[in-house]
């Protein structure tokens, strides 16, 4: 027996596991090893694999390649072996054995490929043959080496298994032999969809669709992996030859069957060169609807791009194999063109019946269920892309297929242009969820690795969806720019400029596209990138470009050097909206200079945004189609008292009533002077001891911290409300449930010195901190004291939190004057819903969306208006913003058609322009 690293012997996993590794020698001497309930087979003593079964006697690895010259072969990294230009003598005996051997060095066959590219197809076909010989030699022995010596033994038994489980299936035999069967009577069931030429998105559907661009194996392992699905829950679709197993791959042909034939087990299942199958029922060719349908097959080689490195782990997925038409009739050309009736309805039934054979190979193994399918009869065949994406999509709309796969991604990888992906995601936009141009990398796939302790499920793997599509559309954003921004847009005589920051994401930009334009609100541009996921994929469907624009006084686009009272003087909405008409202008005649041409414009915001985004399509019509607006306030009020209110109407009963509880306790503590006043500060972790005169301020902040969980009620990005009430339901004692809301609110009250944990809430501390000139929160309180009020109050029980204090305007307002010496709010902010119109707007293509559990809804617009004004607008079971945030698999009924009201919306405004 040869020697082991660590002494351990090489075993081979059940039949039920994908794949195992173990040490070979270290002189690469192999022998006979103990497996698991039979002898391993490994590199025997002084054969292929080592000369003398040492390691300074090894013989070298023979590298792949084709050379004629000597200075080309040491381009290709090959020395002191000939290599034949020859396809026939390219398989001589010392590439055979080196093929045969299970060692391979991808990079060398990468290498010979690259080097050999422009001398001829015949040399490809070559390299191709030796990957397959390997292949064969692989399914042979059932093992192979990696390139560090480590041996990769195959599940033998499961590989005999699935090829004896292959199944063909002819669905028009079945529906001639019984209408009624479940098989027979698909067809009937396409005819009728057939009749009805239900077009993408007409049907709503109950499954994530991805567009990817990669290799279809690739992608469906690393969503395999990532949502730890079953082997049988995984099918590839195969686009198959209609005569011939495995197609062209003898001849080492390119396409996607034949390169499947390289890299897993397939052939053993189509062609059974060892005679696994004895007896099969079937034999090529294939039904004209239907196929084969294949268990398993262990996939072991990598992609062609890549030189078909052996993996390190194989694993399983369940094909299925059919045939599309070639060179088929087609009625017109462009996205229009379409295959002729008769295949037209033939292909339809063949998608079906792909998906049905897919649903039947899972049996009843455990969801999810994943479909992935490459663009079946396009390229070559010459089937118009545009239509075989509709027919796909008409196929999943079938009532049979409702809610039956959880993820059907379409993994494209077009090596002669971008023509087929543009068209599967033009024909599919209505319907997509994810789009990832750059394919599910790694770095996408880390971002959504499931806990170690997660199971499959289908939350998880929606949430892989959701954490995917919004990684996929934050890959082409650019680094911020920066914009020349006029000072003071009021004022002639300054000419002064600041740079406003701006990014860019033109990924998916077609020539003419739209481009949104999402308003950054009160915060850094970068504190909204998960309320811009929806209007991202929208632009990315519709070929626009995605534009986002930071508000001035907030991040770094400041047009003073701080936050003090006289630079305040220049933050207003009028300012901000201002910035965005010019920056339009700029943007606009930039695309121009560099023969891009501008398309419609579609302005998106996000709460106070929101208003803006409505505001500016009603003061510059000509610069943009429509506006989105979800849950903009664009009513000001200076008494925001209704929303501290809406917690009882938004919250569970068990979360209301410890809500009342906690209020009652602390107003018990409260009512014993002193003592309770020092047992409160113990609790909450103050860093001041409170005194009677932070009563109002400490009330106020805990009403604020507890009351305003409701607006975030959705499960992405945040649930402050459920995470609220989990913790009041959680803590036996209602003021600990209350203090440790306080202490994990971001609340920007409750202000807390950096790495201490206690809390400051004592209102002189605040008025102090506040007075800095360089605290940005200066500029949100200075928007509310000028403009919106929305100061939120709680007076004479009229909410739950504290009834027996008043926590009303006459302690609020004076802080305004405290803080910025600023004195009459009321007029102001009455001036504000004068100017802009409020809750009665005037304005065309502007459509709003609110939660109705955030409270800010109350302010906004929640249903159309009546004429003259023609705003839109849609209302859902949720919090706030939701419409704009990625997809997830808990959203209500209701957001779902929110969003898609918004998408009709959009689609509308663009087709006329």
């Amino acid at each position: 027996m040869g020697r082991r690293k660590g002494r351990r012997g090489r075993a081979e996993r059940s039949a039920d596991q994908d794949g195992s590794r173990s040490r070979s020698g270290d002189g690469g001497g192999g022998g006979k090893g103990k497996g698991k309930g039979r002898r391993a087979r490994g590199p025997g003593k002084g054969g292929a694999d080592g000369a003398g079964g040492g390691a300074s006697g090894q013989r070298k690895a023979v590298p792949f390649g084709v050379t004629r010259t000597a200075a080309t072969r040491k381009e290709a990294g090959v020395a002191g072996e000939e290599f034949y230009a020859d396809s026939n003598a390219l398989l001589s005996e010392d590439h055979l054995r080196e093929a045969l051997r299970m060692r391979f060095d991808p990079d060398a066959w990468r290498a010979a490929a690259e080097a050999t590219a422009g001398s001829g197809p015949q040399y490809g076909r070559a390299l191709r043959k030796m990957v397959q010989i390997g292949t064969l030699g692989t399914l042979l022995r059932g093992w192979y080496t990696l390139p560090d010596g480590d041996v990769v033994h195959l599940a033998r038994k499961r590989l005999d298994k699935a090829a004896r489980g292959t199944v063909c299936v002819d669905y028009e035999a079945e529906a001639a032999a019984d209408p009624a069967s479940l098989r027979g009577s698909l067809l009937a069931e396409v005819d009728e969809w057939f009749g009805r030429d239900v077009k993408p998105g007409e049907v709503p559907l109950q499954t994530q669709v991805c567009l990817i661009q990669g290799d279809v194996l690739e992608t469906a392992l690393a969503l395999q992996r990532a949502v730890g699905a079953s082997a049988r829950n995984v099918c590839v679709l195969v686009n198959g030859s209609y005569n011939m197993p495995g197609g062209g791959w003898k001849k080492g042909a390119a396409a996607l069957e034949e390169n499947l034939h390289r890299r897993t087990s397939i052939v053993e299942a189509l062609e059974d060169p060892y005679s696994v199958v004895s007896g099969a029922q079937w034999r090529y060719p294939l039904p004209q609807v239907g196929g084969l349908a294949i268990p398993a097959a262990c996939v072991f080689r990598g992609s062609e791009p890549s030189g078909y490195p052996f993996l390190e782990r194989p694993a399983f997925v369940s094909m299925v194999v059919g045939w599309a038409f070639k060179a088929p009739p087609i009625e017109g050309t462009g996205p229009s063109a379409r295959l002729g009736k008769k295949e037209r309805r033939l292909t339809l039934a063949k998608i079906a019946s792909w998906l049905d054979m897919a649903v039947e190979v899972s049996g009843n193994s455990p969801r999810p269920r994943i479909f992935v399918a490459s663009p079946i009869g396009c390229g070559v065949y010459a089937n118009p892309p545009h239509d075989i994406a509709r027919l796909f999509s008409a196929a999943l709309a079938l009532p049979r297929f409702a809610g039956v796969f959880d993820i059907v991604a379409f993994s494209i990888l077009d090596p002669t242009g971008p023509e087929t992906y543009d068209a599967f995601a033009d024909a599919l936009a209505p319907i997509l969820t994810l789009r990832a141009d750059s394919g599910l990398t790694p770095a996408l796939l880390d971002l959504v690795k499931p806990p170690a302790d997660a199971g499959p499920s289908t939350t998880m793997l929606a949430m892989v969806c959701v954490a995917l599509c919004a990684a996929a559309v934050a890959q082409g954003n650019t680094s911020p720019s920066t914009f020349q921004q006029k000072t003071d847009h009021f004022d002639n005589s300054n000419t002064a400029t600041f740079s406003q920051r701006y990014t860019v994401n033109a990924t998916h930009y077609r020539k003419g596209g739209p481009i949104f334009f999402f308003l950054s609100g009160e915060a850094p541009m970068e504190a909204f990138e998960f309320q811009e996921v929806q209007a991202q994929l929208w632009a990315a469907q519709r070929g626009g470009m995605f534009v986002v624009l930071e508000h001035r006084f907030y991040g770094q686009s400041m047009p003073a050097p701080d936050f003090a009272t006289p630079g305040l003087s220049l933050l207003s909405s009028e300012q901000a909206l201002a910035d965005a008409a010019a920056f339009a202008v700029w943007f606009n005649a930039d695309l121009e200079a560099r023969g891009m041409a501008p398309g419609p414009w579609v302005v998106v915001g996000c709460s106070y945004s929101a208003g803006l985004a409505a505001w500016f399509r009603t003061r510059h019509p000509y610069l943009v189609v429509g506006a989105v607006c979800p849950s903009g306030p664009v009513q000001a009020t200076l008494d925001q008292s209704d929303f501290l209110a809406w917690f009882e109407h938004a919250a569970p009963a068990p979360c209301v009533a410890a809500a009342k509880a906690g209020s009652a306790a602390i107003e018990a503590e409260l009512a014993r002077g002193q003592p309770g006043l020092a047992a409160l500060s113990t609790a909450f972790n103050t860093c001041e001891p409170l005194t009677d005169d932070d009563v109002f301020w400490f009330l106020w902040n805990v009403a604020l911290a507890v009351g305003t969980a409701d607006q975030f009620s959705n499960s992405v990005p945040e649930n402050t409300l459920t995470e609220a009430c989990d913790i009041l339901a959680a803590e036996s004692d209602p003021i600990a449930a209350f203090a440790k809301i306080v202490a994990t609110s971001e609340n920007i009250y409750t202000a807390r010195p950096g790495g201490n944990s206690c809390v400051h809430l004592s209102q002189s501390y605040f008025i102090a901190d506040m007075a800095r000139p360089d605290n940005p929160n200066r500029s949100w309180w200075w928007q509310k004291c000028t403009e919106f009020g929305y100061f939120k109050t709680s007076v004479n029980g009229s909410s739950i939190f504290f009834p027996s204090y008043s926590l009303g305007l006459d302690r609020i307002v004076p802080l305004c004057e405290a803080i910025y010496g600023i004195d009459g709010l009321a007029p102001q902010i009455e001036w504000t819903n004068a100017n802009y119109g409020g809750k009665n707007l005037v304005a065309d293509n502007v459509v709003f969306t609110n939660g109705l559990l955030d409270p800010w809804h109350l302010l906004s617009i929640s249903s159309d208006l009546p004429a003259p004004s023609k705003v839109k607008a849609v209302t859902y079971e949720a919090g706030h913003c939701a419409t704009l945030n990625a997809a997830s698999p808990d959203d209500p009924p209701s957001l779902l058609a929110a969003r898609k009201f918004v998408e009709a919306q959009l689609d509308a405004w663009l087709a006329t322009h």
